[in-house]
């Protein structure tokens, strides 16, 4: 499963978050004549068969993909997109994203990402300069007469709001931890052509013990919208039919070519 880490500045290019390649704080002296291309294309997603998501974003991906959480630690929830690795059933040759399912606020924020001023509680914007997204020219500027566009205002909005709901996400998967509710699960999926794919290293929660667990801690777990969440978490795992039905469908095009 994906795994990136929130407000920490990376330090070597493997420590870098899922898509980033060469991240940069965001200056105009370095970046005034960058610009968005205008069409963006999701084709930097297409070899990620699961993106990380933010404990907000549940209600909306858990209708169409199974959200899982990692192996070990406190790395953040996931949406389960492809079968296999290196695939994404909802992006296609084109970059294109599926019309219907929901798309991650992971997704969208790119290529920015905040990072978090040591010593402060601010945050400084990056770009990943190696992204395809980024030309110079055009009609997207990063910067307006030396100045953060309106683009950049936004950008940078998204991003904070983006760490914020990572820091709630990594309360709520730490108190999972704490209460050892997760537990490490497979998936065993037939296609239609009768080929299997077989998924494993994630956990999912384990209904019985969050049944289990003492009135207070679940009085305190609905006053933080934690209940809702688990529920949902456990809804998104009926979307395993969805992906299988994708990746069949895919499987029967490839053939017929």
């Amino acid at each position: 499963m994906a795994d990136v880490a929130p407000g920490k500045t990376p330090t070597a290019r493997q420590a870098l978050p899922l898509f980033y390649r060469q991240l940069e704080p965001l200056s105009a002296e370095k970046h005034g004549k960058l610009s968005v291309i205008e069409k963006g294309t999701y084709a930097f997603a297409k070899g990620a068969n699961s993106v990380p998501l933010n404990a907000i974003e549940f209600a909306l991906a858990a209708r169409h993909y199974p959200i899982v959480f990692a192996a070990e630690g406190l790395a953040p929830p996931a949406a389960v997109m492809g079968l296999k690795a290196g695939e994404n059933l909802v992006v296609d040759e084109l970059g294109r994203w599926e019309r219907g399912p929901y798309i991650p606020a992971y997704i969208r924020r790119y290529p920015s990402i905040a990072v978090s001023v040591p010593g402060s509680k601010e945050f400084a914007l990056c770009v990943d300069t190696g992204s395809d997204l980024l030309v110079e020219g055009g009609k997207r500027p990063l910067f307006q007469g030396g100045q953060p566009s309106e683009l950049t205002k936004k950008a940078l909005e998204f991003c904070q709001l983006y760490q914020q709901q990572a820091e709630l996400t990594r309360q709520f998967v730490e108190a999972l931890n704490k209460h050892d509710l997760l537990v490490g699960r497979g998936a065993k999926l037939k296609l239609a052509s009768g080929a299997e794919r077989t998924l494993s290293g994630f956990r999912v929660i384990d209904e019985q013990k969050f049944n289990a667990l003492p009135d207070a801690v679940f009085l305190e777990w609905r006053h933080k919208g934690w209940i809702g969440l688990v529920y949902l978490h456990l809804a998104s795992l009926s979307s395993w039919g969805g992906l299988v039905d994708r990746a069949s469908r895919l499987e029967g095009a490839t053939a017929a070519r």
